[in-house]
Formats: C-alpha cells, sequence, structure tokens
C-alpha cells in the first residue's frame, strides 16, 4: 500500500478530518511512505473544510493543509491505492464508478477492524457533533496506524 484515499460524500467534512487526523498520526509514528488524500463522490464546487473542522483540528494542533473538495477520479487510482470509504453507501457508489479497483475499495471499519459501522455524518450539526466525529475518527485511525506495518 503507497496510498490512503480517504471517501465521504462533498469533501468537507469526515474525509478531510480523517486525511489531517491520519497524517497527524503517522508524522507520529514516523512513518513516511504512504501518501494520504481524501476526495468526495458528490462534488459540484471547490469548497474548504468545513469551519468546525478547522476548529477542531487547531484545537488539537493538528495540521489543516490547504484542502479544496476534490472529486474522487480514476485518477487517483494506482494498483497500491486503498480507498477507505466513510459508510457503506460510500462503497457501493465507489465501487459502481471504479469497478477495475473495486478489491481496492473499503468502508474504513470494514478495513480495520471487519465490522459493517459507517462514520456517523457530523454534516450540519453543531461543534460537539463534529467533536465526536473527530473522536470517532482518531479512535479508528489509531488502530489504524498500530496495524500498518502488518497490512
Amino acid at each position: 500500500m503507497k496510498k490512503i484515499i480517504f471517501v465521504c460524500t462533498g469533501n468537507t467534512c469526515r474525509s478531510p478530518l480523517a486525511e489531517m487526523i491520519m497524517k497527524d498520526l503517522l508524522k507520529k509514528a514516523n512513518i513516511n511512505h504512504i501518501e494520504i488524500i481524501s476526495r468526495g463522490l458528490s462534488v459540484f464546487g471547490e469548497s474548504p473544510v468545513n469551519a468546525h473542522v478547522e476548529t477542531i483540528l487547531a484545537k488539537y494542533n493538528i495540521n489543516l493543509s490547504p484542502h479544496c473538495s476534490t472529486l474522487l477520479s480514476e485518477d487517483d487510482f494506482t494498483s497500491d491505492t486503498v480507498v477507505l470509504t466513510m459508510t457503506n453507501h460510500h462503497k457501493q457508489l465507489a465501487s459502481n464508478r471504479f469497478s477495475a479497483y473495486s478489491n481496492n475499495i473499503y468502508t474504513l471499519y470494514e478495513y480495520v477492524d471487519g465490522s459493517n459501522e459507517d462514520v456517523h455524518d457530523p454534516y450540519g450539526g453543531n461543534i460537539n457533533i463534529y467533536e465526536n466525529c473527530f473522536a470517532e475518527l482518531l479512535e479508528v485511525l489509531t488502530i489504524l496506524v498500530k496495524d500498518l506495518p502488518t497490512l
């Protein structure tokens, strides 16, 4: 695995949050051979991350790389790419659109612990809902980083 792409709907909340958390965890673990990006499945224009995401990342001193919502495309894939979606529905959509790479597409929870859970969508919620999403992603991604040497 050389690239992980986190995927959600609009690429303004969950997937960029997962991207930034993962980059931070990899930096702390001194793992620098994996490219981390995020994409969306329904992107209709360039948008920055949600303001609550920006606030939370600043609160936890996680670097917010310049981000503009980007649609997942065929160009994002290589044979060494793993796509981790936030929901089962995202996985289904991505697998249908990019059937040549469907064996490389998983939900985040499926990839990490084999479960069928979705990452809860904070969109439209208050800062506490985004905090909960951050905590959920941090917990799952911490497990993923610990397992990377065996993947």
